[in-house]
């Protein structure tokens, strides 16, 4: 764990399958008021070779982030927060309204560092070359306590609901053939990317 005493899981070396070759044939994209058509952005389905890395098994809450901030004097609070604090009994909801640079400078902070795109999505996926294994559905109309649901089998929490997460990459293209050693998105961009699902998603 970093400095900020959070458990971190080990996730093995090897290789997974990342993204999807999918189509929305159905256009689904249209009932759920997504822009474009589901899965273009996961395209082409592709073998990738990670090596071991650690991650952590609960999203940053707030009272961590609040320790954070006492412990750093970095002064922006998240624009949901009142004042310098959190709202009422919600410490151990996930952190949110957080822009990239402030996820990226807790990490700093922790002395650990945000996952890339790809190292998220072998996390998520769990133990196993195929699909991911999703938990269940978050109903109650906002954030859950961070750890709430039933974890993937890499002993991970939250990794399909509850908030979205940022990970390291910018948005790009990804590598279109062959077999893709520890990928880094492109080096520069307008976006970073964002994954896994929140409360409010479809």
């Amino acid at each position: 764990s970093g400095i900020d005493g959070k458990r971190m899981v080990l996730i093995s070396s090897g290789e997974f399958i990342m993204g999807t070759d999918k189509t929305d044939m159905e256009n689904l994209h249209r009932k759920i008021g997504t822009v474009q058509p589901l899965y273009l952005d996961q395209h082409p389905e592709r073998k990738v070779f990670l090596r071991a890395f650690y991650i952590d098994q609960y999203e940053v809450t707030n009272e961590e982030y609040k320790t954070f901030l006492d412990a750093s004097g970095f002064m922006e609070t998240p624009m949901n927060w009142e004042g310098d604090s959190y709202p009422e009994n919600l410490g151990n909801h996930p952190v949110t309204h957080i822009i990239w640079s402030e996820a990226w400078s807790y990490c700093m902070w922790a002395r650990k560092q945000l996952p890339t795109e790809a190292q998220w999505e072998r996390a998520a996926k769990g133990n196993h070359l195929g699909g991911a294994h999703f938990r269940q559905i978050y109903n109650s109309g906002s954030t859950n306590d961070v750890g709430g649901f039933r974890p993937n089998s890499n002993g991970l929490y939250d990794m399909m609901g509850n908030v979205y997460e940022w990970t390291r990459d910018w948005y790009g293209q990804y590598p279109l053939d062959g077999i893709v050693s520890n990928p880094k998105g492109p080096s520069k961009g307008k976006e970073r990317v964002v994954r896994g699902g929140a409360w409010h998603s479809p």
